[in-house]
């Protein structure tokens, strides 16, 4: 894996998952990850919440101005600093998976299932790490810590002033260089900001799968209710490791969420899975929630 021009964030990156990874979806959304062994990596900008994606942003040009007011900088370096600042545009670009170190939350059940019932599904992490490296995405848990971010960001700023001072140094031409620079900076914010959150949504024990797309054959599109809706085909097993429901000791487990009927409902999930992914287990909610 590359460096992050961030030493804090590589640390982050280098932490080992939990054995088991949650994601939380509708019935229609378990049968495709069952049947298709794929997940959908949805578009940052098109998520309920789109208004996350900007935390990084936010925090960044928070950053800058701070540098800006409490450091000796040149002119350029000035105009440098300027135009890291207007960064934002290149988070249209990013898609994520989401998924919990919990199996079993009440605030999951009601954010991402319906009404009827939902499920949280874990999925092995040494898989997903597997399968995450041959596409190229991140696993990394999302980072809530506003200290934490704050270290992050600058971290990011100072790497690119540097290069900055290296490629100038070097005799690169100054506007071409200061452009080249700021849209560099954009990129990397918008990969890395994927797993910047708001800590009023620690208790969530986010991870994510994450990466920078911009044509791709496993890039889709879906029609909704809202318009045109581009996400990725990230897929969860492959030719080198088929087998979704094991990964090593460790097993895919389905958890059924609250629901009216939850004995018919376990039946269900236990022939759906001894057809599709025999091997793979699974448990229902100990939590005490009703919708119907």
């Amino acid at each position: 894996m590359q460096p992050t021009h961030s030493a804090t964030l590589d640390r982050i990156l280098a932490a080992i998952p939990p054995r088991l990874l949650y994601h939380y979806t509708s019935p229609e959304g378990l049968m495709g990850i069952v049947k298709d062994k794929e997940a959908w990596a949805s578009n940052l900008r098109y998520v309920s919440d789109a208004r996350e994606i900007d935390q990084a942003v936010d925090r960044a040009k928070d950053a800058i101005q701070h540098l800006l007011t409490t450091r000796v900088w040149t002119d350029d370096e000035k105009e440098l600093l300027g135009e890291m600042k207007r960064a934002g545009s290149a988070t249209k670009l990013v898609y994520a998976f989401s998924l919990s170190e919990v199996g079993d939350l009440l605030s999951q059940w009601r954010a991402y299932c319906p009404p009827s019932g939902g499920y949280a599904i874990g999925f092995p992490s040494t898989q997903l790490r597997r399968t995450a490296e041959k596409q190229e995405f991140f696993l990394c848990r999302c980072v809530y810590e506003d200290a934490l971010v704050y270290q992050i960001v600058s971290e990011f700023i100072e790497a690119f002033v540097e290069q900055y001072r290296v490629r100038r140094a070097a005799g690169e031409v100054l506007g071409q260089l200061i452009q080249n620079i700021a849209w560099q900076f954009d990129q990397h914010l918008a990969l890395f900001g994927a797993v910047i959150k708001h800590n009023s949504f620690q208790e969530e024990r986010e991870w994510r799968l994450f990466c920078r797309v911009w044509e791709h054959p496993q890039l889709d599109f879906r029609a909704t209710r809202k318009g045109i809706l581009p996400f990725f085909r990230f897929r969860l097993a492959d030719d080198e490791h088929p087998n979704l429901a094991r990964s090593g000791d460790d097993m895919l487990t389905v958890v059924v969420g609250p629901t009216g009927n939850l004995g018919d409902a376990q039946i269900a999930i236990q022939l759906m899975l001894m057809k599709y992914l025999p091997g793979a287990g699974h448990s229902s909610t100990a939590t005490p929630y009703r919708t119907w």
